[in-house]
């Protein structure tokens, strides 16, 4: 593949990675500053929705790290960072909406949510894999190698951005339980709506965020 068709990928493919993980940070991180109207935890809105959706099978628990948080399916546990579980932010209180969002969805065997979710720990072991062959074409300079791993993860962001319905229909149906709850006030709708605009593209952060996680799993030990 020609050299200049080949960087091109690799800008397209990390910038659309660095942009949505900067637009996810940072909105994040404004909303963890503010607390949200009724003062209730991350932990406390998971439980209320998980209450009213008759969930009382789906468990929730704290994990270390941020924008950590995802809903296991096989064990059918939601598994919430330190913040987000004792924390009131606004940015607590739409995270736990969000994967209580996943548990309804996977109750009622979405299709697409099926798929993705079993397509996502796979898509992950081949991110992990295409920064291998990244490395290791560097090393020995060679071009075939490279141009492997800049289209493993060229395609890995293109399944991404396919799955960007699934997350639009994850949020919406978040934002209704946090208002049918009555866990938010109307004056916070629109924040509300941002966060879960931004939330949306955690999984096109992905070549960004697993590299953030590595690099803080290595600090931890």
């Amino acid at each position: 593949m020609d050299l200049i068709i080949l960087s091109g990928l690799l800008i397209i493919t990390f910038g659309i990675s660095i942009g949505s993980y900067l637009k996810l940070l940072t909105t994040y991180n404004k909303y963890k500053k503010i607390d949200n109207v009724k003062s209730v935890s991350g932990c406390e809105v998971a439980d209320k929705i998980l209450e009213n959706n008759n969930l009382e099978k789906v468990y929730v628990v704290e994990i270390k790290g941020d924008l950590e948080d995802h809903f296991d399916t096989n064990r059918n546990v939601i598994r919430l960072s330190s913040h987000v579980f004792h924390q009131t932010s606004l940015s607590a209180l739409v995270v736990a909406a969000n994967q209580c969002a996943k548990a309804i969805k996977n109750r009622r065997k979405s299709v697409l949510l099926k798929i993705n979710n079993l397509l996502e720990p796979i898509v992950k072991v081949i991110i992990y894999l295409s920064y291998i062959i990244f490395v290791f074409a560097i090393i020995t300079h060679s071009k075939s190698y490279l141009t492997l791993a800049v289209l493993i993860m060229f395609f890995t962001v293109l399944f991404h951005l396919f799955s960007l319905k699934i997350e639009d229909e994850i949020a919406n149906r978040a934002s209704l339980e946090l208002k049918k709850g009555k866990l938010i006030d109307k004056n916070e709708y629109d924040d509300v709506k941002i966060l879960m605009k931004s939330l949306s593209l955690k999984p096109l952060a992905s070549l960004v965020t697993l590299i953030v996680s590595l690099i803080n799993n290595f600090f931890r030990r």
